[in-house]
């Protein structure tokens, strides 16, 4: 897919989660989040933001997983073990000011090099997903905001 057309779809995704964020206010999170389709498209905008940038990503996996972003995944789970190995250290990194030295933020910024040293935009990885998806979401996305 070339890669114009998946960063219109980046923006397309963008302008939905500011529509889900919207819908989600009126009608409850667990309402959106049980549409796991429109859910996958939320979180695939806050993905893309995190890792082009920064910040630590949560409660992820699953979307990563149904949207198959194997190269992103795999990165995104090194990311957790370091996480989970330095819990103390990433607790200081995380409350600190991000400025102070931290083998974790030094292991995590290692993470985000190797992974843009792919050369594979997340955006690439995508593309089948949002492509075989997005007029389906759109139609939940309708459906939730009339329910």
């Amino acid at each position: 897919m070339r890669k114009w057309i998946i960063k219109l779809y980046l923006k397309q995704i963008e302008r939905l989660k500011v529509e889900i964020k919207s819908i989600a206010k009126k009608i409850g999170t667990e309402k959106v989040r049980s549409e796991p389709i429109v859910w996958s498209y939320y979180l695939l905008e806050f993905f893309n933001y995190n890792v082009t940038k920064g910040g630590f990503l949560e409660d992820i996996e699953e979307m990563l997983r149904q949207v198959n972003a194997k190269l992103a995944f795999d990165y995104y789970v090194q990311a957790i073990e370091i996480c989970l190995a330095n819990s103390d250290k990433y607790q200081k990194f995380v409350s600190g000011n991000y400025i102070d030295e931290n083998i974790v933020k030094n292991k995590l910024h290692l993470v985000s090099i190797n992974y843009f040293g792919e050369k594979i935009d997340f955006a690439d990885e995508i593309g089948s997903f949002i492509n075989d998806n997005l007029s389906e979401v759109i139609d939940r996305i309708k459906y939730l905001s009339e329910n």
